[in-house]
């Protein structure tokens, strides 16, 4: 199997901290695979990590900004050092290649006639709507290495849906290459995540002792069952995961307000994990990935920037409460010691 990532599916985990991207790096040591990743991808993916410690940055200088209002006392780091950070993504992806875990695909100056030719022509990646010069070399690249070497049971792993497939079908959870790029290549599959091509490729690319297969059918991976391994050892994670994502929250990103913008602080209160729902075990040697969604309840209070104020007046002043419902995609390890671990969590979402 020759997998290729797309920017698309790094951004939000360029370091592979996720539980499938760590268990398809595993994977691609013990299994005959490929992984390839264009030099593109890896300029854009420091770009897009640029992007991130600046959003990062604003988070910190407003939580800063609280705790100098309040003289409170802190131990940590109270500022990100981009160089620093920059270096450390850089060593990740150098340390993949020189491991052989990974390789770099450079893009052709031979592509150039052909790029400008599809620009004029508006002919996909690129649309009439956007100009997706990256996408379109990133594509080429990889269609010119598949070809030249006529490799087969290719992987084009994106979550860049409108730009590389078929968006009708995309919307009946179909995923395939458009029509149009099918022209350059017929080799490539696609898959949004590194969840979805573990779990769509089991045969290929999960394996499982004996032993772990046994012991695995003895068990009952209900709601109920997986709610409790949550809430008796995550609940602290969870919870922590939550109030990190309020407190880059304005007011108004809680309560309407049509009138005028909110601005001031979020913060929450008691905390409720009642659901867990859409269960998936995924088995991998002597152990597995129990992953799913969460429902937590939340109390929650916001505060609003008190821009005239009398002095001696506080700088907020109560705005509102209410209750949310929040969703979050999780996933962890679990094996025969019944001991959870390596939590993780995607996809804050507040639903009501």
């Amino acid at each position: 199997m020759n997998i290729f990532l797309d920017t698309s599916v790094l951004y939000k985990d360029p370091f592979w901290k996720g539980n499938f991207f760590n268990e398809l790096i595993e994977i691609v040591k013990e299994k005959e695979i490929n992984l390839y990743i264009s030099n593109i991808v890896l300029m854009e993916l420091e770009h897009n990590y640029k992007k991130i410690i600046e959003q990062e940055t604003i988070k910190l200088d407003k939580v800063n900004t609280q705790i100098n209002q309040y003289n409170i006392k802190i131990n940590n780091l109270t500022s990100i050092n981009l160089e620093e950070s920059l270096k450390t993504l850089n060593e990740f992806y150098n340390q993949l290649v020189k491991d052989d875990t990974i390789r770099i695909l450079d893009y052709s100056n031979d592509m150039l006639p052909e790029i400008v030719q599809r620009a004029i022509e508006r002919k996909k990646p690129f649309t009439e709507n956007k100009t997706e010069l990256k996408d379109t070399i990133i594509w080429l690249t990889y269609v010119d290495f598949v070809e030249k070497h006529k490799l087969n049971d290719c992987i084009l792993l994106t979550s860049n849906i409108s730009d590389f497939c078929d968006t009708e079908k995309a919307k009946k959870d179909i995923f395939e290459i458009h029509s149009e790029l099918q022209k350059d290549s017929k080799r490539f599959k696609v898959y949004k995540a590194p969840k979805e091509l573990i779990q769509n490729e089991k045969l290929k690319l999960q394996f499982i002792s004996q032993r772990f297969s046994v012991w695995l059918e003895d068990q009952d991976f209900s709601n109920n069952f997986v709610l409790d391994i949550i809430k008796e050892s995550f609940e602290k994670e969870i919870t922590r995961k939550i109030e990190r994502e309020y407190e880059s929250l304005e007011p108004s990103d809680i309560f309407e307000n049509d009138e005028y913008y909110v601005s001031g602080y979020v913060s929450t209160g008691y905390f409720d994990i009642f659901e867990v729902d859409s269960i998936q075990v995924d088995n991998f040697n002597e152990e597995c990935i129990i992953s799913g969604e969460v429902y937590i309840s939340c109390d929650v209070e916001a505060y609003e920037y008190n821009s005239v104020r009398d002095p001696g007046e506080d700088s907020h002043r109560f705005y509102g409460e209410t209750t949310n419902v929040i969703k979050l995609i999780f996933s962890f390890y679990y094996n025969k010691t019944e001991i959870p671990r390596s939590l993780n969590l995607d996809n804050f979402e507040i639903i009501e």
